[in-house]
C-alpha cells in the first residue's frame, strides 16, 4: 500500500488485479540429499501456469482446482513430479535428486549455459524480470510489424503472449515493475492467469522526466541526485514513504572533480590558453580532466542505500530510515595513470548487479572484448575473485536473476535473430 500510495504522488497509478483462487499452495523445494534449499526451481501446473522457487528455496503456487498435477524441474536436477489430490494442510516439502553421471566438465558447463529462445521463431528486442515473471519483447519471423509481447518463467517457458504494434523496449522502475515503451506512450504491465493486460498508459515525456531523478528505490523509499556541475559535487537525497519532502542523506564529490575545481580556482585561465594551442584528444587524461562530468555511483540492495564515494575511495551505506550506517574501504572502481604520479587516476566503467531474488551482489565490468562478473561484499567492501560467464563478445543486456546470468546475443547466420540466453551460475 505504501508502494501504491508513493508511485501515485508521481504519476503511476498501481491497482492490484487478482482473481479468486480455489488455493494458494507453498512450500520449499529442496536438495534430498543435503537438504539445502533449491533456487530457481521451476513448477509448473498442467494448465502452463506455474511459479519458481525463490530465496531460501520457498515457492507460493496458485493452483484453481485439484487435482493437480505438478511439474518440477531444475537445470542441475532431476524432474520431478508430484500430484496433490487436495489442498495441503501444511507447507509442503519437495525433494529433487541432483544429475549424477559421466559427464565431462565441459559438458557440465555447457548444460549451465541455455539458449531460451533457440526453437522459436522470434527475435528479442528486449527482456526484462519483475518479482517473479520473465517479460520478452520482439516479433515473429523477422518481420518487425508482428511484434508481441510474451509472458515467460524464468525459462523461457511461455505462459502468455500477446501481438503488439510499435513497441520500442521495455523499462524496469526502481520497485521492479516492468513497463512497455512506445513512441509516445508507456504502459505499466500486469499478469493475470494466462493473461497479460496493460490498462493504464502514461505520456512518455511525462513518465521519464518523472522517473529520470529517481536513483535508486529502497524500502518503500526514493533516492534522489542533484549534480551541481558548478560545485563539483552531487547531493543525495531521499523521500521516505508518507513524508514529505526529501531529505539530504550526504554530499560526494568526485576526485577528477575536485582537482579541476581546484584549477579553475588557483589558474581558471591556463587551461583555455593550453586548449587553444594544443589540440587536446579525447579520452585523454588532460581531457578527462577538463570535462569529466562527476561520477555518484549508487544502489540498493533489500533494505540499505549504498552510495561510492569516489573521492574518498569508500562504500557508505544508510538504513531504510535514511541512518548512516558504516563506511569501508573501497578502491576496485580506480584505475591509476602512471602509477599514480601527478595525481593520476581514471574510473573503470563499472556496473552493479543486484539479484533480487537470489543472495548476490555483483559487479559487471567491461574488459576490452569481454565482460568480467564478480561478486561484491558490501560489509567490507571487498571484491571476489571473477565469475565464470560465458566469453560472448558481442553479448548485451547482462542481468542477474535467481542466481542466473541472462543476457542477449545476436546470431551470425540467417534467418537473423537476436537470442536470449541463460547461464547458470
Amino acid at each position: 500500500m505504501k508502494r501504491i500510495i508513493l508511485l501515485l504522488f508521481l504519476i503511476i497509478v498501481v491497482i492490484p488485479v487478482g482473481l479468486s483462487q480455489k488455493a494458494v499452495v507453498r512450500g520449499k523445494i529442496v536438495d534430498k540429499k543435503s537438504h539445502q534449499p533449491i533456487v530457481s526451481a521451476s513448477l509448473i501446473l498442467t494448465d502452463g501456469t506455474g511459479a519458481n522457487s525463490l530465496e531460501n528455496g520457498r515457492f507460493t503456487l496458485t493452483i484453481p482446482s485439484f487435482p493437480a498435477r505438478i511439474k518440477v524441474s531444475h537445470l542441475s536436477y532431476q524432474e520431478t513430479e508430484i500430484t496433490l489430490k487436495e489442498p495441503p494442510k501444511a507447507d509442503l516439502v519437495i525433494e529433487m535428486e541432483e544429475y549424477v553421471g559421466l559427464l565431462s566438465e565441459v559438458e557440465i558447463s555447457g548444460k549451465r549455459l541455455q539458449i531460451l529462445t533457440e526453437k522459436d521463431d522470434f527475435s528479442i528486442q528486449d527482456f526484462a524480470f519483475d518479482h517473479e515473471n520473465l517479460w520478452l519483447l520482439g516479433y515473429t519471423n523477422n518481420q518487425a510489424t508482428k511484434g508481441k509481447i510474451w509472458l515467460a518463467n524464468w525459462f523461457g517457458d511461455t505462459l502468455a503472449s500477446v501481438p503488439v504494434r510499435g513497441a520500442e523496449s521495455l523499462y524496469r522502475d526502481v520497485f521492479g515493475t516492468v513497463h512497455m515503451v512506445f513512441k509516445d506512450s508507456v504502459y505499466q504491465l500486469y499478469s493475470e492467469t494466462r493473461k497479460i493486460v496493460y490498462p493504464y498508459t502514461y505520456d512518455r515525456d511525462d513518465f521519464f522526466n518523472t522517473m529520470k531523478p529517481i536513483r535508486a528505490g529502497f524500502a518503500e523509499n526514493l533516492v534522489y541526485a542533484d549534480i551541481n556541475s558548478f560545485e563539483q559535487c552531487a547531493k543525495i537525497y531521499y523521500r521516505a514513504a508518507g513524508v514529505w519532502g526529501l531529505r539530504l542523506l550526504t554530499t560526494v564529490e568526485d576526485h577528477l572533480a575536485h582537482m579541476n575545481k581546484l584549477l579553475d580556482t588557483k589558474a581558471p585561465t591556463m587551461w583555455t590558453e593550453f586548449a587553444s594551442q594544443y589540440p587536446v584528444t579525447k579520452g585523454s587524461k588532460i581531457f578527462t580532466m577538463i570535462d569529466d562530468a562527476i561520477k555518484v555511483p549508487l544502489f540498493s540492495w533489500k533494505d540499505t542505500l549504498f552510495v561510492i564515494n569516489l573521492f574518498k575511495d569508500s562504500l557508505l551505506s544508510y538504513g531504510p530510515n535514511g541512518k548512516f550506517k558504516q563506511a569501508v574501504p573501497f578502491t576496485y572502481c580506480k584505475n591509476l595513470l602512471l602509477n599514480g604520479i601527478d595525481g593520476g587516476v581514471s574510473y573503470k566503467k563499472l556496473t552493479v548487479l543486484a539479484d533480487p531474488v537470489g543472495t548476490g551482489l555483483f559487479i559487471l565490468e567491461r574488459k576490452n572484448t569481454s565482460w568480467i562478473l564478480l561478486p561484491l561484499n558490501t560489509g567490507t567492501g571487498a571484491v571476489g575473485q571473477p565469475v565464470l560467464i560465458p566469453e560472448f563478445p558481442d553479448m548485451y543486456n547482462i542481468t542477474v536473476f535467481g542466481h542466473a546470468v541472462y543476457f542477449l546475443y545476436p546470431e551470425k547466420k540467417y534467418p537473423y535473430y537476436v537470442r536470449l540466453y541463460r547461464y547458470q551460475l
